[in-house]
């Protein structure tokens, strides 16, 4: 019975009705009402005892808009060996909206059951409550292993990059090729240098003095 109480709260028969309330979060406080009329027997005539009075809806929460596929996706069903009971469990982007799909879904397999399987046992031992800590992704866990991996990469990357140095750091690694060092080179820095030369009084009067014919 378990089994079959499984498939039938991801079916969409339940689904598209806890569809419908999570979209329309109302409650029929007081059902509306038809106008009473009394018929007067010597005349005929009707006349109005009681007015009619419209239903009174009461919100019950927040609005919420997902899909048959969603809610599918999102809805496990799970019980312990040898046991009557089982549990609901919904993974969703809000506890809020989480808590919500998971009463909304087992008040309407609560009601539905009783026609599609002629059964009146079922009982809802505890409503779902939002719960804060996170199930998914795991934050901790997965910067530990990014650190791990980024460590091993790093010492990696170190480890070929020594091998594959051929490059000359000091004087030992020369003898140990059989190679005598001759001496050592320093590296000159050139400084580049700019002269002005500024034109004598003598120079600059004569580049003024204009030749009269």
């Amino acid at each position: 019975m378990i089994s079959t109480y499984k498939d039938i709260i991801t079916n969409q028969v339940i689904l598209k009705q806890v569809q419908h309330n999570l979209a329309n979060p109302e409650k029929v406080v007081r059902k509306a009402t038809k106008a009473v009329y009394k018929t007067n027997p010597y005349t005929g005539k009707k006349r109005l005892v009681q007015a009619a009075k419209p239903a009174v809806i009461k919100t019950t929460g927040k609005a919420y808009d997902i899909s048959v596929e969603d809610l599918q996706s999102s809805i496990s069903v799970s019980n312990q060996q040898n046991s009557q009971v089982f549990a609901l469990a919904v993974k969703s982007g809000s506890p809020e909206e989480a808590a919500a799909i998971a009463n909304q879904v087992a008040n309407v397999f609560k009601t539905k059951i009783k026609t599609m399987m002629s059964v009146n046992n079922v009982t809802i031992v505890s409503k779902a409550v939002p719960v804060d800590q996170k199930t998914s992704p795991k934050t901790k866990l997965i910067a530990l292993i990014g650190l791990v991996i980024g460590a091993l990469i790093g010492m990696g990357y170190a480890f070929i990059k020594e091998l594959t140095d051929t490059t000359v750091k000091d004087d030992e690694f020369l003898t140990t090729l059989g190679l005598t060092n001759l001496g050592h080179i320093a590296t000159i820095k050139m400084r580049s240098t700019k002269l002005a030369v500024k034109p004598s009084s003598k120079q600059s009067s004569n580049r003024n003095k204009r030749v009269r014919v």
